[in-house]
């Protein structure tokens, strides 16, 4: 592989190509002939996180997959609806979209309690075996 890939011979693993990520120099606005329900399907896109991580082309697939949605609201065609569907899943809006892309937007210093109750608990049990102290870690 050439440079700025990752490879793994095992077959679980993808190899990826990285490239330096542009900046977006314009997010495009909602087009004011849109039913409303789109304008707010397209607005919510700009304060959704996984945006942060979205290119002019990602954006430019967004007003398409927009305007297709409007298509449908104006026609009830339901292939369009199919059509939008698919579009919306490619751009990860939902959290299932986004867990099937392996994308998991966080909070910055958000603490997952299930693994701190878990180390307290490893823990614990360790402190009652006289492996570790049980206050040594919070």
């Amino acid at each position: 592989m050439g440079h700025g890939s990752v490879e793994h011979e095992d077959p679980r693993y993808l190899s990826t190509t990285k490239a330096r990520r542009m900046p977006v120099p314009h997010v495009p606005e909602a087009d004011p002939r849109w039913k409303p329900i789109v304008r707010s399907w397209y607005n919510s896109l700009k304060v959704s996180g996984q945006t942060s991580l979205w290119q002019p082309s990602d954006w430019t697939t967004a007003v398409l997959a927009a305007d297709t949605y409007n298509r449908f609201i104006q026609t009830g065609n339901g292939q369009i609806l199919v059509t939008f569907n698919r579009m919306s899943e490619r751009l990860g809006v939902t959290e299932i979209d986004r867990k099937r892309a392996r994308i998991e937007l966080t909070t910055e210093g958000e603490v997952d309690q299930d693994k701190a109750r878990a180390t307290r608990q490893v823990i614990s049990w360790k402190g009652r075996l006289g492996l570790v102290m049980p206050d040594a870690v919070d």
